[in-house]
């Protein structure tokens, strides 16, 4: 039985390095994974390594690994097309070249050519490449595109880490504040209330969440309702279990100023007295137990 235990014990070990070994490589064996595609010429199935491997790694150094791979990618395909382009420009020249050249005959041959057919000419028009200019277009539009979204996917790289880091969920908020996506700013927010602990919260504290949410609702979408609603969820229904009695406190203040700020006088009156009753959070909340 010693020596099964031992056996058992040396395997665990072994298993345990092998996974630790390869999570070091996780970003190069998603790279040479989606590399394998651009090879074989599948373009569309090397993006779709890349985006899942960008929604699946929790390392920042796999994250410049991969994305860093990704925008070569991108960049590689804006050149094939140019290349392609100008070559095709080439060769239209050498075609006008030749055209040139025969003018004279081809000239005489379409005024004997009318003069069968009554003067009607039938025309074609010949497109030398159709699509080439919007597919550069549309290359050029998804490496920008990709670019501008390296500070969010690095964000969510380390909420993967850590998804208790206060100040990593309001800097994703402030990310998408600037780029005028008020609704992905409060939906992180909301986010960030279901998966930060108050027991673990770092690089802030978890009331900071809810005021900057009141605010996005408030200031941001001009809908009180949903800020006072957020704020009676907070302060009433123990919807976060806070574990400093500050934090609760600060939501409590915060629910009172946004009644003041709209001339609810009575209103404000009424949660300023529920706030200091003593008859607030959950039985045996330290933070309840602290106001």
């Amino acid at each position: 039985a010693s020596e099964d235990d031992n056996q058992q014990t040396k395997e665990t070990t072994n298993s345990q390095a092998l996974n630790h070994s390869l999570g070091e490589m996780e970003g190069t064996l998603w790279t040479r994974l989606a590399e394998y595609h651009v090879r074989a010429g599948d373009f569309e199935l090397a993006r779709s390594v890349y985006e899942e491997a960008l929604d699946a790694i929790s390392r920042v150094r796999d994250f410049s690994l991969v994305f860093d791979a990704y925008v070569r990618f991108e960049e590689g395909v804006i050149e094939a097309l140019m290349e392609l382009m100008e070559d095709e420009d080439e060769e239209g020249g050498d075609d006008e070249e030749m055209k040139s050249n025969n003018g004279d005959a081809a000239d005489d041959n379409n005024e004997d050519l009318d003069i069968l057919l009554g003067g009607v000419h039938n025309t074609v028009a010949v497109d030398d490449n159709p699509g080439s200019s919007a597919d550069v277009e549309l290359a050029i539009s998804r490496a920008e595109h990709l670019t501008s979204r390296r500070p969010l996917l690095l964000n969510r790289v380390l909420l993967r880490q850590n998804p208790h880091n206060v100040g990593e969920w309001i800097k994703r908020s402030n990310l998408y504040l600037d780029l005028g996506d008020v609704d992905m700013a409060a939906a992180a927010l909301e986010e960030s209330l279901k998966a930060v602990s108050s027991r673990k919260a770092v690089n802030g504290t978890p009331s900071t969440l809810v005021l900057t949410l009141v605010d996005i609702y408030e200031n941001r979408q001009k809908n009180v309702d949903a800020a006072r609603n957020l704020l009676e969820r907070i302060c009433s229904k123990n919807e976060y279990d806070f574990q400093e009695s500050d934090d609760l406190a600060q939501c409590h203040a915060a629910s009172v100023e946004l009644e003041l700020r709209q001339e609810n006088w009575d209103m404000a009156l009424e949660l300023a007295r529920r706030a200091v009753s003593g008859n607030l959070g959950k039985k045996g909340s330290k933070a309840a137990k602290g106001l």
